[in-house]
C-alpha cells in the first residue's frame, strides 16, 4: 500500500497569537492617522543645496504659527510692493504646489530657461524679483520681441542673507527635511530687485530668456517674479508669465497642527512621556508606501530566519505592543491558545542601547522555566528581522530617516525544556544585566514558536483502503456489517468488535472516536470503566 501525502507541516516557527490584554502600549502610528510631514516632498529643490533638496529654502506664511513677525513669503498670486523701492511691485506665482521660480546654478540648472509673457508687453526696463543661495550666480538674459529682435545682457543675484535694499524679507527660512524655522525674527532671508534695461521699445516683449553663467561654489540663484516698466517711466507692475522649472518654497497647507500623541501611548525614543521618534504603520506614508511596520493583523516573515513568521497586533490604534523599562519593568503575557513547544522566539527591539530581557514561562502543569535574550537597538543592530525604513517624530510630525536602512526589529529564540505542558504565557523582564541605560526600554511585537510533537500530514482519499468505524449517523435498526467493510476483531470478516464514532451511543455520547476530520493533540486511550458490563457500549458489537 502506498500513502499519498496532500502536504507536509514541517517544523518551523510560527505565529503565536496573544490575548488582547497582552499588550501593554501603543507604539505604532496607524495608517489612517493624520498624514506627516515628508523631508523633500513639498519642494523639487532648496536655495541651500539645489536639487539635491536639503538644507534650507523658503517658505510660504501660515505654515508656522508665529505670528509678530509672521515669517514666510505672501501667499501664492499675491502681488507685493518692494520694501526699498515703492515703484516695483511684483507677484508670486500662482501656487507653491507647483514649479514657482527659475533656478540657476552650475549643475544641473544650466540650461537656457524662459520666461514667456502670457500677454506681450512693451517695456522700456524689466525688473526680476531674485536672490542667491551660497553667494548667487552671474547669468545671462536674452529678451525676445514680438518682432523677432532680441537683445541680451549679463546680472547676477545678491545672496539671500544681509544685501542691501531688500524688496521683501520673510523673517524666517525653512528646513526642506526636518522643516524647522530657522533665523526666526533675524531680517532674512531677503529677496531683491534687479532691473535691466530695455532699448527696443517699439515691440512688445513676448519673453525673456535666462542662463546661468558663473558663480562661487554651490550657489543658485532664483528668480521668482518679473515687473515692466513702460515706455516713460511710472511704476514696474507685474507681468503674468510661464515657465518656471523649480519649486523651492513650502506651501503653507503642508503644515500639519494634529496632536500626534494621540495616536500612540508611548514610544521608542521618550517611553510613557510618548514623545520623539516611534513606529508607523506601512502605507501611512504615500509617498514611500512601504515603509513602516507591516499591516496590523499581518504576518511578517522574517529577513534572516524565513523559517520564523510572526501575526503583528491585531490593531494599531489599539495596544500593539508588549513594552517595559526601568519604571516598569515587568509585563505579563498570556497565550491565546496553550499548547506545548519546543522553541519559542520573541520579535523585539529596544531603544536607547540594547538591553538583556528576562523570561518566565508559564507552563499549564503549574511549572516554570526560565531564560534570557540580549535585543539590539532598533538602529544599526545585526542580524536584523525586519527592517522598517522609517519612523515618526511624534513632536512634530516629520517622517525620518526613510530608506536608510533603519529603523530595525530582531529575533531571539531559545528551546524549552518542558515540551509536554503546553505554555500558557509569560513573564517578559527588563533587567540590569549588563548595565543598560536608565533610560532604555525595549517592545516585544510578536511570538512565535515550534510545536512540540508531531504535526497532522493529510493524506489523500485513495490511501484509505478500509472502513472500520461506525459512524454517529448510524440508527437503528441495526445492519450487521452495513456500516463497515472491516472489523477489529475479526477483519473482513467484519465481524466482531471495532470502533465508533462520538456520538452514536445518546447514553454517553463521549463514547467513541472524535468527529471526522478532527485533528487531535496527547491523545490518552482509556481502559474499559468497571460499570460497563460489556464492549458493546464503546466498540459497538456488529453482530447481535
Amino acid at each position: 500500500m502506498v500513502l499519498a501525502f496532500a502536504s507536509v507541516s514541517q517544523a518551523a516557527y510560527s505565529p503565536i497569537t496573544l490575548t488582547p490584554n497582552s499588550y501593554n502600549a501603543d507604539v505604532v502610528v496607524e495608517k489612517t492617522a493624520t498624514p506627516p510631514l515628508v523631508p523633500g516632498a513639498y519642494t523639487t529643490a532648496s536655495m541651500d543645496n539645489g536639487t539635491a533638496n536639503t538644507g534650507d529654502t523658503w517658505v510660504e506664511a501660515g505654515f508656522f504659527t508665529n505670528t509678530a513677525p509672521v515669517p514666510g513669503l505672501p501667499a501664492a498670486g499675491t502681488t507685493i510692493t518692494s520694501e526699498s523701492f515703492s515703484d516695483h511691485l511684483y507677484k508670486f506665482a500662482p501656487s507653491y504646489k507647483a514649479n514657482n521660480a527659475i533656478m540657476l546654478d552650475a549643475g544641473p540648472f544650466t540650461n537656457v530657461y524662459t520666461f514667456t509673457f502670457t500677454t506681450p508687453t512693451v517695456c522700456q526696463a524689466l525688473s526680476f524679483l531674485t536672490s542667491g543661495g551660497n553667494g548667487g550666480c552671474t547669468y545671462n538674459w536674452t529678451v525676445h520681441h514680438a518682432d523677432g529682435t532680441t537683445e541680451t545682457g549679463t546680472t547676477n543675484s545678491a545672496d539671500w542673507f544681509n544685501g542691501a535694499n531688500p524688496a521683501f524679507t520673510t523673517q524666517g527660512r525653512i528646513n526642506a527635511q526636518g522643516f524647522s524655522l530657522d533665523n526666526y525674527n533675524s531680517g532674512n532671508p531677503r529677496l531683491y530687485s534687479k532691473d535691466i534695461v530695455v532699448t527696443n521699445t517699439s515691440s512688445a516683449v513676448t519673453a525673456v530668456d535666462l542662463q546661468y553663467l558663473t558663480s562661487n561654489g554651490g550657489a543658485h540663484t532664483c528668480i521668482m517674479a518679473v515687473s515692466g516698466q513702460a515706455p516713460g517711466g511710472g511704476n514696474f507692475n507685474p507681468i503674468t508669465v510661464t515657465g518656471y522649472n523649480a519649486d523651492i518654497v513650502v506651501e503653507a497647507s503642508a503644515a500639519v497642527a494634529a496632536p500626534f500623541k494621540t495616536f500612540t501611548t508611548a514610544s521608542m525614543d521618550g517611553g510613557t512621556n510618548n514623545t520623539g521618534n516611534t513606529w508607523y504603520e506601512q502605507g501611512y506614508v504615500a509617498a514611500f508606501p512601504l515603509t513602516g511596520l507591516p499591516p496590523a493583523g499581518s504576518i511578517l516573515v522574517s529577513t534572516n530566519l524565513t523559517d520564523h513568521s510572526y501575526q503583528m497586533a491585531p490593531s494599531y490604534a489599539a495596544p500593539n505592543a508588549i513594552y517595559a523599562d526601568s519604571n516598569s519593568p515587568l509585563v505579563q503575557i498570556t497565550f491565546a491558545n496553550p499548547a506545548p513547544y519546543s522553541a519559542l522566539s520573541f520579535l523585539n527591539s529596544d531603544a536607547n542601547g540594547a538591553i538583556t530581557v528576562g523570561v518566565v514561562l508559564i507552563h499549564q502543569d503549574g511549572t516554570f522555566e526560565t531564560n534570557v535574550f540580549r535585543g539590539g537597538d532598533w538602529f544599526n543592530g545585526t542580524p536584523a528581522a525586519y527592517v522598517a525604513n522609517g519612523r515618526l517624530n511624534l513632536n512634530n510630525g516629520v517622517v525620518n530617516n526613510l530608506n536608510s536602512g533603519n529603523p530595525r526589529l530582531y529575533e531571539a529564540q531559545f528551546p524549552l525544556a518542558n515540551t509536554i505542558s503546553p505554555v500558557t504565557g509569560a513573564y517578559i523582564a527588563w533587567t540590569t544585566n549588563g548595565n543598560p541605560s536608565a533610560s532604555s526600554r525595549f517592545v516585544v511585537l510578536a511570538v512565535s514558536g515550534v510545536r512540540a510533537g508531531y504535526a497532522p500530514m493529510a493524506l489523500t482519499p485513495s490511501s484509505y483502503n478500509a472502513d472500520v468505524i461506525v459512524e454517529k449517523g448510524a440508527t437503528p435498526p441495526v445492519v450487521p456489517g452495513g456500516y463497515t467493510t472491516a472489523s477489529m476483531d475479526n477483519g473482513t470478516a467484519n465481524g466482531g468488535d471495532t470502533w465508533c464514532e462520538m456520538g452514536l451511543f445518546a447514553s454517553d455520547p463521549s463514547v467513541g472516536l472524535p468527529a471526522a476530520g478532527t485533528t487531535i493533540t496527547d491523545v490518552t486511550f482509556s481502559p474499559r470503566p468497571a460499570w460497563a458490563t460489556s464492549f458493546s457500549m464503546y466498540a459497538f458489537t456488529l453482530f447481535s
